[in-house]
């Protein structure tokens, strides 16, 4: 019971991703746009899009 009124209290929190956050290195969009920033250089790209393929 005091569980059911405690979520009821609470406001609903939505995570909304934020436009500004960091890309994930990890991925192929966060790859490009860590190259496009200058955060990484080309050969830093290969390796990582090659991380990705294997």
């Amino acid at each position: 019971m005091e569980e059911e009124l405690l979520q009821e209290a609470l406001p609903v929190i939505e995570e909304v991703p934020d436009k500004e956050e960091e890309l994930d290195i990890y991925t192929e969009e966060g790859i490009d746009e860590y190259v496009d920033d200058d955060s990484i250089s080309p050969t830093e790209q290969g390796f990582m899009k090659g991380y990705l393929g294997a």
